[in-house]
């Protein structure tokens, strides 16, 4: 009977540690239950199905942001979809996702140069460096919003450039397969700005590259790229152009673009000393020796290694670029964002390893070095390094994402957090009240994302989602049954327009430390200037708004009031019809003054 290679043993090694090190994210997984945006992006196709997804879409890109494929992604959660035990899905498909994109990677990069067997050992590394050293795991694993838009969309990106690798000039279904891929590179231009701005960077430099002389690549696959970068092009262009941006932009200030470019990659310096772990480089150092022995094989040269890592490094770092630029930090979705940027460290710093060894193996050096072809010697050296490898990840097991994931099963804090999401979840689907009253959950699950009690505008979504007029979540430990609604405090809100003239006081309410102004106030405090408009109200949760016509009847004196309910208002304006999410105080819409003036195009600052 034939011995198996060395190379064979080690790969069934490798996958059954990284099935082993899946298994308590697994485990894991069917505790998860949606939270704060889950509702909000969900709340349309839960009560009227997928019928209701150009509804989030349009909604969405004219009120919030501009990411159209990334509020498909997000809106198609399967609580929404199939129900909120569907919702343990999440887990099982995040994870799945990074495992299949690992091993499509490798699989497609390294086809014709490495053995089945040599690939196989390359991608579980792969895909056991993308799960187990996640710096924000709920984000990236069990929170179906955070999750698949950033970290779904990264693993869509690296299933769409291994397909465009894929492409046979001479093939039967080429030009098919390119609009296709046309399709998906319009998509992913229109997913989260992180991920969408390296795609279209990616892509540039690969239809640029191939253009080039001495790249000798066939007309029909130049043309291929030129296409897909056109269209990765055109889908962020679409999704920067959306009048949903200024609403979320107007809370932050912009910082300047050469100063984005140098922060952006000071920050990526930085996140490289805090991705890097001992096991990771022992794990690198691992498969340097294979990562020798394919790149020799290959016909590829390998030349200019300090400019191709450099160059890949700088795409590294302008995901960096959006968030940096929007807000002036990566603040704002830290978490889910770490994670994208996570992912293609991992893959930088696994391609360079291999570039340098590609070129290593091309020079005179390189000529010389031969790998020992004894078999019993390149076992003890593999056993060597496992072993090394091995004691690294003791040293770092308690960071692990199966240590932490084993941890939390077994102190039954998954568990508990789900029967007590469940028994709120009761309350709020219970048809004999349209208002209900929860306690927020009070229990450690570093594994899940928790809904923050006093933001309102995550309780307005949960209301919306189940059908209710109003979901108050409590602080922890609140009696619910003896709650008593708060009254919100009316206050003056003062609009300074933007050409100096006069300013206008508007009446408004603080609800939970946002302003919200009626917008029948809003519309008689502006009757006598340029910006004058008409409200009717044809039903409880419809507005027709008129711009040039002046509305004469005064607002009633505001008082303390309770907040009778959170609708999706829709305001028709000419033949424009916009949906937007209110609140209704003592009969009255009221509506967060960011919305107003982005609906009005309103040229006011707003100070309380």
């Amino acid at each position: 009977m034939r011995k198996p290679k060395a190379i064979t043993i080690f790969a069934i090694a490798a996958l059954a540690i990284l099935v082993l090190s899946s298994l308590p994210v697994w485990l894991a997984a069917p505790f998860a239950r949606p939270a704060m945006d889950d509702f909000n992006f969900g709340k349309f196709i839960h009560r009227e199905g997928i019928t209701a997804l150009w509804k989030t879409i349009t909604t969405y890109y004219s009120g919030w942001q501009g990411s159209f494929f990334g509020t498909i992604l997000m809106s198609l959660h399967p609580a929404a979809l199939f129900g909120v035990k569907a919702y343990a899905a999440t887990g099982f498909v995040l994870s799945g996702l990074l495992l299949a994109a690992a091993f499509a990677l490798v699989f497609t990069v390294l086809r014709g140069s490495a053995t089945r067997a040599e690939r196989a050992v390359i991608a579980s590394a792969l895909a056991f460096a993308f799960v187990q050293w996640l710096p924000h795991i709920p984000h990236a694993l069990f929170w179906w919003n955070g999750s698949i838009y950033y970290t779904g969309s990264l693993c869509l990106v690296i299933f769409t450039g291994t397909a465009m690798l894929r492409l046979r000039p001479d093939g039967k279904w080429f030009w098919p397969q390119t609009a296709l891929l046309c399709l998906a590179s319009f998509c992913l231009g229109g997913t989260n700005f992180v991920t969408a701005l390296f795609f279209v960077l990616l892509i540039l430099s690969a239809a640029l590259w191939l253009w080039l002389p001495w790249a000798k690549s066939p007309r029909k696959r130049q043309l291929a790229h030129t296409f897909f970068a056109f269209c990765a092009l055109g889908g962020l262009a679409i999704s920067v152009l959306a009048p949903g941006n200024s609403i979320r932009q107007d809370q932050f200030s912009r910082m300047h673009i050469f100063q984005t470019v140098w922060q952006s990659i000071l920050q990526a310096l930085a996140d490289c000393a805090v991705f890097t772990n001992p096991a990771l480089l022992l794990l690198l150092i691992l498969l340097l020796p294979l990562f020798f022995r394919i790149a020799k094989r290959m016909p590829f040269t390998f030349r200019w290694p300090g400019l191709v890592i450099a160059f890949a490094f700088l795409l590294y770092a302008s995901q960096n670029a959006p968030p940096i630029f929007a807000t002036g930090s990566r603040a704002v979705g830290e978490g889910r964002i770490s994670n994208a940027i996570y992912y293609v460290y991992v893959l930088w710093l696994f391609g360079s390893a291999f570039y340098l060894c590609g070129w290593l193996a091309n020079s005179p050096l390189g000529q010389r070095i031969r790998i020992p072809a004894e078999r019993r010697l390149r076992m003890a050296g593999y056993i060597l390094c496992f072993a090394a490898f091995g004691t690294a990840m003791l040293l770092t097991l308690r960071d692990t994402t199966a240590f932490i994931c084993l941890r939390e099963v077994y102190n039954n804090r998954p568990q508990a957090f789900a029967r007590a999401f469940d028994a709120n979840y009761a309350v709020l689907t219970d048809s004999s009240t349209d208002v209900s009253v929860i306690a927020a959950i009070d229990i450690p699950a570093p594994l899940f994302t928790n809904h923050i009690p006093g933001t309102s505008w995550y309780d307005f979504a949960m209301a919306q989602y189940v059908g209710k007029k109003l979901v108050v979540v409590c602080p922890p430990g609140t009696d619910t049954t003896a709650y008593v609604h708060p009254l919100w405090q009316p206050y003056t809100l003062t609009l300074t327009p933007e050409d100096g003239a006069e300013t206008l006081a508007v009446p408004a309410y603080n609800v939970s430390g946002q302003p919200y102004i009626s917008i029948r106030a809003l519309a008689y405090a502006l009757r006598d200037t340029p910006w004058r408009f008409s409200v009717s109200q044809t039903d409880t949760t419809s507005l027709r708004l008129t711009c040039g016509e002046s509305f004469v009847t005064p607002a009633a004196p505001l008082a303390p009031a309770p907040l009778d309910a959170a609708y999706d208002y829709t305001i028709t304006i000419g033949s424009q019809t916009l949906i937007r999410s209110g609140v209704d105080i003592g009969g009255e819409p009221y509506f967060r003054w960011l919305q107003l003036s982005q609906i009005l195009a309103l040229p006011f600052t707003m100070q309380p």
